[in-house]
């Protein structure tokens, strides 16, 4: 049988290394490995198939040395060429096979992880995702976080969460809620969303946002509003506002009593609604419509009732399951 020659051999081993070292090598050598021992190995590896390029005659006769292998005595020059070649050729194919065996491992055993976070009511969260990302998730908010070595996403289900994303090319990072999708590289920015609402805010760096097969990009200081009815996309706000929960506050300015109360009872165990048996369809739609500003403490429920009574003509009544009812 003929044998593949050793320049066969070295050509089909590197084609694959040279696809690995332009592409997905760069993108693993911006990857945040599980831990430092799983990164040394990684670049030992990377190392082991550059210095091979470098070693010379002396270098090659001496690691066949140590591996008590020594060229017969007077065999022609042109022989002893001819096994350096084939010896520098097995050395290339080991690092290669190497960086092959380490790549192909990494991608099987990092195919994805997935964690499911459900925050209290009246809890905070500060998540350090392994990329160096930090979310700050508001109460009563439930998402889920996909990471993998091509992919970072999270799947908003519910509440508000402040994304911090530590910039990386090769692996955008998206946003998934009932009826966006927002991707970024890196940037800073906060996403709301309950039931068919929306409410993504950028507080420095860009995102794009699809959402009813149209796209969107928003920058600092703007912000995209999506319901089921429109989208608004407003182009300058105060983001100190907007993002007030994660110091303990809601900020409001003339938004509808409806919107407030939604917003409102993330934070508390007692619901509070707009309503009841009694009242007519006209006096609850006048009461949805008030429009509210202000700012509220997000641990103080009595104290927004109180400033609501003050403020509006609307009348509270708690019933015996504990609900709040305005009327």
């Amino acid at each position: 049988m003929t044998q593949p020659s050793n320049n066969m051999f070295e050509s089909q081993a590197l084609r694959f290394v040279e696809t690995v070292e332009n592409d997905e090598v760069a993108a693993l050598n911006e990857t945040n490995f599980a831990d430092q021992a799983e990164s040394d190995a990684y670049r030992e590896v990377v190392h082991t198939w550059h210095a091979t390029e470098l070693l010379d005659d002396t270098e090659i006769d001496e690691l066949m040395a140590l591996d008590h292998i020594e060229p017969k005595k007077e065999v022609p020059s042109q022989n002893i060429e001819t096994a350096k070649g084939i010896q520098r050729s097995t050395l290339n194919w080991v690092a290669a096979m190497s960086i092959i065996l380490f790549v192909t491992g990494y991608l099987l055993v990092f195919s994805g992880q997935q964690r499911t976070y459900d925050i209290a009511i009246g809890k905070q969260s500060n998540i350090l995702l392994s990329d160096g990302s930090e979310l700050t998730a508001a109460s009563n908010s439930q998402f889920v976080v996909s990471e993998s070595w091509h992919q970072r996403e999270v799947t908003l289900h519910n509440g508000s969460v402040f994304f911090d994303i530590a910039p990386n090319r090769f692996k955008p990072f998206t946003i998934e809620t009932p009826n966006s999708q927002i991707t970024v590289l890196g940037t800073a920015f906060s996403v709301y969303t309950h039931d068919d609402r929306d409410e993504i805010v950028v507080t420095h760096g860009k995102v794009k946002i699809e959402s009813q097969h149209k796209t969107y990009e928003l920058s600092k200081e703007q912000k995209l509003t999506v319901t089921q009815h429109q989208i608004v996309h407003e182009a300058k706000i105060n983001t100190e506002h907007e993002i007030s929960w994660l110091t303990g506050t809601l900020v409001f300015h003339e938004e509808p009593l409806e919107e407030v109360l939604e917003k409102i009872n993330q934070y508390y165990q007692t619901p509070v609604k707009i309503g009841r048996n009694t009242i007519n369809k006209d006096r609850e739609a006048k009461i949805q419509r008030i429009k509210l500003s202000g700012t509220f403490s997000t641990e103080d429920l009595d104290g927004f009732l109180a400033a609501l009574e003050v403020i509006t003509d609307v009348k509270i009544e708690k019933t015996n399951s504990g609900t709040i009812l305005l009327y």
